[in-house]
């Protein structure tokens, strides 16, 4: 490249970081992520759990799912989980959303949150359909998570097991 060209491509590249650290989308932009700084670790997601949970069919009225047991899960190890969902007739379909937490057993200062989420009808419930899941928030070590992903349950007498499928960054 000449002399002549040299100014000519800095002013260029700069008009084009400037543009982009401005926009919320862009790395460095201004959104929650970027104030907490960059997530480091992580990447795919697998997690297995088992426990007893309560079921309640949407139908006339909400549906609930809430469940508690314990598993493993990729970057916390051996986890305690807990979560809840709700189903809410709209029509003739049914619609499921709640919230799970896994904590890390040993060391629980480390824990992450997902929303959870379902459309469905009053058959399509979360023990017969894989929910969608986004990480919401983390803690301790996970205190910038992020991710998405799926888990499916299976739902037996009174006992039920889980797979969890997807990202998780921190």
């Amino acid at each position: 490249m000449n002399n002549v060209a040299k100014p000519s491509a800095c002013l260029v590249f700069a008009l084009l970081v400037s543009a982009c650290s401005s926009a919320s989308f862009a790395p460095g932009g201004l959104t929650d992520a970027a104030k907490v700084g960059p997530n480091t670790g992580g990447g795919s997601f697998v997690a297995n759990a088992s426990g007893r949970y309560h079921f309640l069919v949407c139908g006339g009225t909400n549906g609930h799912f809430k469940f508690s047991g314990t598993g493993r899960a990729s970057y916390l190890h051996a986890v305690i989980e807990s979560g809840k969902m709700t189903g809410k007739p709209s029509g003739s379909r049914c619609v499921w959303s709640g919230a799970a937490t896994l904590t890390s057993r040993h060391h629980p200062k480390n824990s992450v949150s997902f929303s959870l989420g379902l459309n469905g009808s009053a058959l399509h419930n979360p023990c017969t359909n894989a929910v969608g899941y986004v990480v919401k928030r983390g803690t301790g070590k996970f205190i910038n998570a992020s991710g998405y992903g799926t888990v499916t349950f299976s739902c037996g007498a009174s006992s039920y097991s889980d797979s969890w499928s997807g990202t998780l960054t921190y």
